[in-house]
């Protein structure tokens, strides 16, 4: 529900589709992100239970495309599923990658992970999870959480001794082999 900022009261169509029309004219402040749009600019928000439908219509949604898009997902270690989660948020369920579909369908998140070392600084340690953040610095600290994801995800599939628990989140811990017995 969309809600007035002077009142919190329900926005009326007309005032809703009065703000649409205005943020879309604005193409001035595109380059600046969505932060640029909020009060004075804006006179309407979202209610909090609004966003959270959004939120969870599209977490479920992406979830649906990437259970598709891999057959083995309900599977996964959920480190595995949340960097993939966080891929789809980012550049949509669809996005291309085959290096990175083919890895996690053989559930290779050590090759989706990219090799040990620091991906901030050296480029040759990204892996196939990276989602070009050329031109978006944004995107960056969410390469380097995914990174850990997958990690993870590696360590977990890896483990051969079940001290990992596949339905266990570990993120943002990073499994080193002295923290398996979590």
């Amino acid at each position: 529900e969309w809600l007035r900022n002077i009142d919190g009261l329900p926005a009326s169509p007309s005032e809703i589709a009065f703000e649409w029309r205005y943020i879309k004219s604005r193409t001035d402040l595109a380059h600046l992100g969505g932060g640029a749009f909020k009060p004075p600019v804006t006179t309407l928000h979202l209610s909090d239970a609004a966003i959270e439908h959004l939120i969870q219509k599209r977490l479920l949604n992406n979830e649906g495309f990437l259970r598709q898009r891999f057959p083995a997902w309900d599977s996964w270690p959920a480190d595995a599923q949340l960097g993939t989660m966080s891929n789809a948020w980012a550049a949509g369920p669809l996005w291309k990658a085959p290096r990175f579909d083919q890895a996690c369908k053989n559930l290779d998140f050590d090759f989706a992970a990219g090799p040990i070392g620091d991906a901030n600084l050296d480029p040759t340690c990204r892996g196939e999870a990276w989602l070009n953040d050329t031109g978006n610095p944004g995107l960056r600290p969410r390469n380097l959480a995914n990174k850990v994801c997958f990690w993870n995800a590696a360590r977990v599939t890896l483990d051969l001794n079940d001290r990992c628990d596949p339905e266990v989140l570990y993120y943002p811990i990073e499994l080193t082999p002295g923290t398996y017995e979590a």
